[in-house]
């Protein structure tokens, strides 16, 4: 008895520890939160304006206090709360975008422990779907970005608007994904093309952001990896990139931005990620943001029925992006990135699979864009953007049929390298694993004996083959690099983080 005793102690105390920041928010069967901002007076909306129009002016950040914000039903008070954006802020409508800052005005306010929240108002997306799609896709494949749901927002007691709920990329988005916060965290933007222009930082001041560890201002690590990127020798482009890059991760956000068409990205208009120099593995890592404009809403240049026939090895017209060019003339890069496409297009980037997916979101959201009097596109128009183009915004069920079509086409010399598909909880044998995300063992439970357990990467490798010699086991992680695996045991699989 003592012994079950201690055993299921020991699994609670793991599932706290594996509990990550936002995850009573985005991993729950809750779609649509509800948010009620309390001002201290009426005249809030004009004083957010002036403060958007002084920081735009002064590169600076100007929140104004709530009294109260009120979160699915728990109450904080002193909140900052500001307008964000740019082509979603010059919209006409009334209905900006917000940022919310649990921690400006007092330390350790924090949201199920997040500090920041972003309210995006779908300025060009009739349908309201196409940023939480696509970031469903990255959050699947264990891709970096923010995690997205839906927020129902009133404002001093009336209802202001139903908008997208988005996870902020900071250090805790930084520490729950990568096991460290220490490092360095820029941000593309507003020219961020990772060009090479010398070996001295001041160059990169006005094509990149310093997000962290801004009073050392030390850019000399992202001046390393634009060499490496831009400098490397064909020879030894593999080794020089992949000791600063994880090039692996990236080529699936690169992958995931074509299979979309999302252009306003560092694949088209070259801004709208991150890249933070993870401290433990001394690399960087790629963080997708900012994908509202996904199924090819944003042109760059190109025409809306060239949207679904993008090709894979797409480079602007008027645009330098070495990282792509390089990797498209590397073959071990353009065979794993092509392997991702053809993989994926199978598994979940398809009708099949994405047509449900679409309907199921729309009858979920319909009533709350209904009732929402500030939305930015008429209701018809967003019940017909499912399946038909609206305000230059492609159906998004043609979006995917056409699209798959014409990747097929372009794969169909192509032999994928499987990976394992269909993710799903292992309920085979009633196994569990804890902690997860995890960061040196494994807690393997519930096993039959000798029941085959087999792990491996997402582009397929295989990383471990064992059956099982007793009910509870465990597994060493510490060698693993950081990313997603799969446990496959018997026909069930299972997702697994290692930070």
């Amino acid at each position: 008895m003592k012994k079950i005793l201690l055993l299921v102690i020991l699994f609670s105390s793991t599932k706290l520890f594996s509990q990550n920041p936002g995850d009573n928010i985005f991993n729950t069967n809750q779609l649509v939160h509800e948010i009620k901002i309390i001002f201290p007076f009426n005249s809030w909306y004009d004083t957010l304006t002036k403060y958007y129009q002084y920081t735009s002016q002064t590169d600076s950040s100007i929140y104004l206090m709530a009294t109260s914000l009120e979160f699915d039903g728990v109450v904080y008070d002193s909140v900052g709360c500001k307008f964000k954006g740019n082509s979603s802020y010059n919209n006409p409508s009334q209905k900006k975008s917000w940022k919310l800052d649990f921690e400006e005005f007092k330390e350790n306010n924090e949201v199920d422990n997040l500090k920041q929240l972003n309210l995006n108002n779908g300025f060009k997306d009739p349908s309201m779907m196409r940023e939480k799609l696509c970031l469903d896709f990255m959050e699947y494949y264990g891709i970096p970005a923010p995690r997205c749901d839906y927020a129902n927002v009133y404002v001093n007691g009336s209802l202001w608007g139903f908008y997208m709920l988005v996870e902020e990329v900071d250090k805790t988005f930084c520490k729950t994904h990568f096991g460290d916060k220490k490092g360095n965290l820029f941000k593309g933007d507003p020219h961020g093309d990772l060009r090479w222009k010398g070996a001295t930082a001041s160059q990169y001041y006005g094509d990149y952001e310093l997000k962290t560890n801004e009073d050392l201002n030390d850019w000399s690590d992202l001046i390393w990896l634009l060499d490496n990127i831009n400098n490397s020798s064909t020879a030894e482009y593999n080794d020089s990139l992949d000791a600063s890059f994880n090039s692996s991760s990236y080529i699936k956000s690169w992958a995931t931005n074509i299979l979309f068409s999302n252009l306003d990205s560092y694949v088209g208009s070259g801004h709208n990620y991150y890249v933070y120099h993870n401290a433990n593995s001394n690399r960087f890592e790629f963080i997708n943001w900012d994908v509202n404009e996904a199924f090819g809403v944003f042109l760059n240049g190109n025409q809306l029925t060239g949207m679904t026939t993008l090709p894979m090895n797409y480079i602007p017209t008027q645009g330098n992006r070495p990282l792509n060019t390089k990797m498209i003339a590397n073959s071990v890069y353009w065979n794993e990135y092509q392997n991702f496409i053809c993989n994926v297009t199978n598994d979940y980037f398809n009708p099949t699979y994405m047509n449900p997916i679409i309907d199921s979101l729309y009858n979920r959201i319909k009533t709350y864009y209904y009732s929402d009097l500030k939305k930015l596109f008429p209701s018809n128009q967003f019940d017909a953007n499912i399946s038909s183009t609206q305000a230059n915004a492609l159906g998004l069920k043609p979006f995917v049929q056409e699209r798959y079509d014409y990747l097929s086409q372009q794969l169909s010399s192509f032999n994928c390298t499987p990976l394992v598909s269909s993710v799903q909880n292992v309920e085979e044998n009633s196994i569990e694993i804890f902690p997860n995300p995890v960061s040196e063992k494994l807690l393997i439970t519930g096993c039959k004996l000798n029941t085959e357990i087999r792990i491996c990467d997402l582009s397929g490798k295989e990383i471990l083959q064992i059956k099982s010699n007793s009910v509870n086991f465990q597994l060493s992680t510490m060698n693993w690099e950081s990313g997603v695996y799969l446990l496959q045991a018997g026909s069930k699989t299972s997702k697994i983080i290692k930070l």
